[in-house]
């Protein structure tokens, strides 16, 4: 009788042993365990280990529920960003990069169900997101449908109540100066930067290290509001090319100010991007004009300035914007809204979000 050589006898025992080990597992139920991921928007993948379906973990779109807001809200300064992301749902944290008495945040001093702390070093940004990540509880109780602040006998907060509804990163621009402080060994970002005084490489590790703290605020079960100023990313006479942009884009292309890497990484993370802005309010005029002797007016439709400022939320894009709002109905996402109240505007906001037709939204058609 011929024998086996040894690799092929070492082969064979190697399969049957793995072999009988899985009918153990599957005789004691010892089957591996289901890993769950929490995704940006608070919903649940199922991860299945080898052995299970690879339809493990499907659900019908007709079933799936609507996950948490994740928000990039950018415009130029004293627009009223702050003002805005301050009526997402409470308790509502804001977290603040900005290197200004109360973080930026002075107007919306007095409002109920908000926490204030400034964040001051990327040590600092880690340590909250990852607290967050574990331990949701606010200094905010509802008690008989108001917002009640938990303090001790000094004053000062007690974070035991009810979990944190939203966070707000105040702001990612701000949040991008800060880690490029720490990169260049400043106590402060220059207020110019000259070309060339920073090296290109250290504008890739400040991209990648504002990206992982963006990251951890993103993935919290909770609505997250991404406040940025607004930087023309198109490209200028003389400058290098911009990834950000099509060459067939002619004229100014606004988006979040930060780097070209981080707003598309930030754009595709996030399913609402709206751009907040000032305008001249235009009104619509209807004048009936009389086209023939004997045949009915015809309307004549003009939109005609009020001599007015208001807010403009645009919220489809643009060719000179960067705007973008994910519907279970398309079509009831408007190009922009015009308010003056910036509580209508939220309100319209969030018609948007659930599917619905903003109150004051322009649609084309």
């Amino acid at each position: 009788m011929s024998q086996k050589p040894l690799a092929e006898l070492i082969s064979d025992l190697w399969w049957r042993s793995k072999v009988k080990l899985r009918l153990y597992q599957k005789e004691q139920g010892d089957d591996m365990p289901t890993v769950v991921k929490q995704t940006t928007n608070g919903s649940q993948v199922v991860a299945q280990q080898a052995g299970a379906s690879p339809l493990a973990g499907a659900v019908s779109a007709t079933r799936m529920k609507r996950g948490r807001s994740k928000v990039v809200l950018y415009g130029r300064n004293g627009i009223g960003k702050t003002t805005l992301a301050a009526l997402f749902p409470k308790p509502l944290l804001f977290a603040t990069f900005e290197p200004r008495p109360n973080g930026g945040c002075e107007s919306i001093r007095g409002t109920s169900g908000v926490t204030v702390l400034p964040v001051t070093s990327k040590a600092q940004a880690h340590g909250l997101a990852k607290h967050l990540a574990v331990d949701q509880r606010s200094n905010w109780k509802i008690v008989n449908g108001e917002l009640k602040e938990l303090i001790d006998q000094n004053g000062n907060p007690v974070f035991s109540g009810d979990p944190w509804d939203t966070h707000v990163v105040d702001s990612g621009t701000s949040l991008q100066d800060m880690v490029l402080k720490e990169l260049m060994g400043l106590d402060r970002v220059p207020i110019q930067m000259n070309w060339g005084s920073v090296p290109q490489g250290m504008y890739q590790d400040r991209s990648a290290q504002a990206k992982e703290i963006l990251q951890l605020f993103l993935e919290l079960n909770s609505n997250t509001v991404v406040i940025c100023l607004e930087k023309n990313h198109n490209r200028q006479e003389g400058e290098r090319g911009h990834q950000l942009v099509s060459d067939y884009a002619l004229q100014a292309f606004f988006a979040a100010d930060m780097g070209e890497a981080t707003v598309k990484w930030m754009q595709n993370s996030c399913d609402y991007i709206v751009h907040l802005s000032i305008v001249p309010e235009t009104k619509e005029v209807v004048t009936l004009v009389e086209v023939m002797p004997g045949e009915p007016p015809t309307e004549d439709r003009k939109m005609v300035p009020t001599g007015r400022l208001i807010r403009r939320l645009r919220t489809l894009v643009h060719p000179n914007f960067s705007a973008r709002m994910c519907s279970p109905i398309p079509e009831n996402v408007p190009d922009y809204i015009d308010c003056q109240k910036p509580q209508e505007m939220y309100d319209d906001m969030t018609r948007v979000m659930r599917g619905e037709r903003a109150i004051h939204g322009f649609y084309r058609s």
